[in-house]
C-alpha cells in the first residue's frame, strides 16, 4: 500500500493550504516542461498523481508537444474541452500559456467542484471558456487565492503570466504538506 498511487479526487473537501500545494507542485512541473520548451496540452485532474509521501506528478504525457525557433506557436486543436484555454478555440496559434489557464481550471475544480465552463457538448464548452466571461472563485476563498486564479484565468494570453511567475504568487506560501498528507490519510481510510 506504501507505493500506492492515486488519481487526483475531485470530490474531496480540499482547503486553501491542500489546494495551494496541490497547485504549488503541479505548477513546479510545469514550469520545468515550460524550461524544456514543451506544452503538456492535457493539463487537467484525471492527470494528476499522488502518493501516500504526499508527492505529486503529473502523468499523460500523450497530447504534449515541443516548441520549436521555427514554430513558437502551435494552432492544432488537441486537449480536452473544458481544459481549453480561449486561443486553442480561436485557432490563432497558442504558446505554453495554455497549461497556465488549464492550471486555472484545476484551481476551479478543486475549490468549486466543478469545471468553470460548462454546455451539451465539447463545442458549447468551447464557446463558453473563449466567449463567457471567467467564472470567479466563490465568497468562502481567500483574496490571494482569487486573485492567482484570475491571473490563470486572463484572457489575453500575452497577459497570463509564466509559471515561472505564478510560483512566486503570495497565494502558493499558504501550501501545506501537512494539510495535504492529513487529507491523503483520512481517504486512505475510508478506502479501507
Amino acid at each position: 500500500m506504501e507505493n500506492t498511487i492515486f488519481h487526483l479526487s475531485k470530490n474531496s473537501d480540499f482547503n486553501e493550504a491542500q489546494i495551494a500545494y496541490l497547485i504549488k507542485e503541479t505548477l513546479t512541473g510545469v514550469a520545468f516542461l515550460h524550461t524544456l520548451n514543451r506544452l503538456h496540452r492535457d493539463l487537467k485532474s484525471d492527470n494528476i498523481l499522488y502518493n501516500l509521501q504526499g508527492d505529486i506528478k503529473i502523468s499523460d504525457f500523450g497530447f504534449s508537444t515541443q516548441v520549436t525557433i521555427d514554430e513558437l506557436l502551435k494552432t492544432s486543436m488537441i486537449g480536452t474541452p473544458s481544459w481549453m484555454a480561449p486561443e486553442i478555440v480561436s485557432g490563432e496559434g497558442y504558446s505554453n500559456k495554455i497549461d497556465i489557464w488549464a492550471i486555472g481550471v484545476l484551481v476551479f475544480e478543486l475549490a468549486e467542484k466543478k469545471l468553470p465552463f460548462s454546455g451539451t457538448n465539447s463545442v458549447e464548452i468551447l464557446c463558453n471558456a473563449r466567449n463567457l466571461a471567467c467564472p470567479e472563485l466563490s465568497h468562502k476563498w481567500g483574496i490571494q487565492m482569487k486573485e492567482f486564479h484570475s491571473l490563470c484565468f486572463e484572457k489575453n494570453p500575452e497577459l497570463r503570466p509564466a509559471a515561472s511567475e505564478l510560483l512566486m504568487h503570495g497565494f502558493l506560501e499558504k501550501a501545506c504538506k501537512e494539510e495535504f498528507l492529513k487529507l491523503i490519510l483520512k481517504n486512505e481510510e475510508n478506502l479501507c
